[in-house]
């Protein structure tokens, strides 16, 4: 898998970070179950 770097606040990473569900969680899995809650959302 390619990795990329993505620009985003101090605060808004500190957001994600209390979101995930165990620090083992990476921020792709958090941001890809935040993705299917939009899109669940929008049906």
């Amino acid at each position: 898998m390619a990795h990329i770097t993505i620009k985003i606040k101090p605060e808004t990473r500190g957001k994600l970070a209390r979101l995930k569900s165990s620090k083992s969680e990476t921020y792709d899995e958090l941001l890809s179950k935040l993705i299917m809650l939009v899109d669940f959302e929008k049906k």
